[in-house]
């Protein structure tokens, strides 16, 4: 990383979708990548991120890295472009007049304020950037987003652009060029052996497919996408995933199903719609069992003919299931789609015998994508950043260096396979929920135990205590009744010397009295005498 040290991070500052903060992931996520690449550094590198005004909230509790901020507002934009749908495909189809593109170059000039990168990251068409410093990197972020059993995303950083000025819509003359070798047929035997065989042995739509199967010739999977995200709205016209899903029915023969799947950021199917498409078009297939399983799309593919779809990343995972797609619109993957498109689709799926494309997968997986294991290794990554500098006006496929030996790299993605998931994230998210409450509950019902058998040693304690004090008592009264005994023993004691003391006292009376009766009786004698 000698002389790269300036590092600019655009997420995009447009709210797409009316989600404010819809892209706060994004700052971690690129933190992780400016930690990887300072892990290499030998001097400290200057990173600025500039988010729009709705992320600014999440900043101190997503920043993972050493790094300043610039707020860029919703107000600011739209001094330049009415709303985003404006904005992005502008900047997509470079449709933008020279005002628009000063415009944005002044503003963000602005903002950052004299900083000058070495390297731009974005994960939107930033063509104001590459006006404002026509001597950095430019790095645009897409990525292979497959599901379960494939690694958590397959990142790319393409310094071509992004989505139809990508690599692949650039130049897929060239991408298609490559031919199949041995090796590169090798390669997708091991791929299947790695990720295809799991899917099938834990496919659990084989059954809703081949329910469709006996009563269709064909079978195409529609996956629906999000309407909110400019992949969809700049490739094609329609305002909707309606009207799209409504067109594709229109066009495809009665006799060939269509298999529908929604888009998890975009519900278009409800009791209205799906009472409506079901009564009007006898082809359309849509099960809603499907909307409680995690990535169904990746499930259906292997189990239809074909694919039909706009710019979907389920595109990339066709080509491995070595599927037709009918490309609708103009994306980035319309160099893929089969000559004549949705009018050539029932010519196309009775011809059973397909070429696979192995030389364009091994590409695709050996140069393009790379898996964490690669993103997360600095050494590696600063290597791969100076090749792209080295070789970023050289263009074309060539100026992307091979990311490992296909050995290396068949490892790498078999280490980081992920168990299927069957359940949406959703409901997996409810049962863990649910999972957590329970060993909750439990914990609670253990404390509570304790607390119970505590309060039982407590009242155990007070009952002998009790027990004890009774005793005491007992003892007590006994010990009470023999003072009472022994006090009433002296009482009769004192009463018996008492009634001899009377006796005593009334005999010495009598005597007296016989003494002054004996001696009154002399005396008279001796009168008498």
């Amino acid at each position: 990383m000698v002389g790269l040290s300036r590092l600019l991070v655009y997420i995009e500052p447009w709210i797409e979708g009316a989600k404010p903060g819809g892209k706060q992931d994004y700052i971690w996520w690129f933190g992780n990548v400016i930690n990887s690449l300072a892990s290499q550094s030998s001097g400290q590198l200057q990173v600025v991120y500039l988010i729009g005004d709705d992320c600014a909230p999440m900043w101190d509790n997503y920043i993972n890295c050493t790094a300043d901020k610039v707020i860029v507002s919703q107000q600011e934009l739209k001094r330049i472009f009415p709303d985003v749908r404006k904005a992005l495909v502008s900047w997509l189809e470079k449709k933008y007049s020279h005002q628009d593109l000063d415009a944005m170059s002044d503003l963000i000039r602005e903002k950052l304020a004299g900083f000058i990168p070495d390297i731009v990251f974005s994960i939107s068409p930033a063509p104001f950037l590459e006006n404002l410093f026509p001597d950095a990197l430019m790095m645009y972020r897409d990525a292979m987003y497959c599901r379960e059993p494939w690694p958590d995303e397959m990142t790319c950083f393409d310094p071509v652009g992004i989505n139809i000025n990508s690599i692949l819509g650039k130049c897929t003359d060239d991408l298609l060029a490559i031919s199949n070798t041995k090796a590169s047929d090798e390669f997708v035997a091991s791929l299947d052996e790695i990720f295809i065989k799991s899917t099938l042995e834990k496919n659990p739509l084989i059954n809703m497919a081949n329910g469709y199967r006996d009563r269709f010739e064909s079978l195409v999977l529609l996956p629906l996408q999000s309407s909110g995200h400019y992949n969809f709205y700049s490739a094609t016209d329609f305002p909707g995933q309606f009207e799209y899903l409504t067109f594709v029915l229109d066009k495809v023969p009665a006799d060939i199903g269509v298999v529908v799947t929604q888009h998890p950021d975009d519900a278009t199917l409800n009791e209205a719609t799906l009472g409506y498409l079901r009564a009007t078009y006898k082809n359309f297939l849509y099960d809603e069992i499907t909307a409680d399983y995690h990535a169904p799309s990746q499930f259906l593919l292997p189990l239809v003919d074909g694919m039909i779809c706009i710019s979907s990343g389920l595109c990339y995972q066709a080509l491995l299931w070595n599927k037709p797609i009918f490309i609708v619109g103009n994306s980035h993957f319309s160099g893929l789609s089969e000559i004549g498109g949705l009018d050539a689709l029932k010519k196309v799926l009775s011809e059973r015998s397909r070429t696979r494309r192995s030389g364009l997968i091994t590409w695709l997986l050996t140069h393009y994508f790379f898996s964490y294991a690669y993103l997360n290794d600095g050494q590696w990554l600063s290597k791969y950043i100076a090749h792209l500098v080295d070789n970023k006006f050289k263009g074309g496929v060539g100026m992307f260096m091979q990311i490992d030996t296909p050995k290396n790299i068949l490892a790498m993605l078999s280490q980081g396979q992920r168990s299927i998931e069957i359940l949406k994230p959703n409901l997996r998210r409810e049962f863990d929920k649910r999972e957590v409450e329970i060993v909750d509950l439990r914990h609670q019902m253990q404390e509570e135990r304790k607390a119970v058998a505590h309060l039982e040693m407590v009242l155990g304690q007070k009952d002998a205590a009790i027990e004890g004090q009774h005793k005491a008592v007992a003892h007590l009264e006994m010990v009470l009744r023999q003072k009472d005994a022994a006090i009433e023993g002296r009482h009769n004691a004192i009463r018996s010397l008492y009634i001899q003391f009377n006796s005593i006292k009334f005999i010495k009376f009598i005597k007296f009295i016989k003494f002054i009766k004996s001696s009154f009786l002399l005396w008279f004698k001796y009168q008498r005498s």
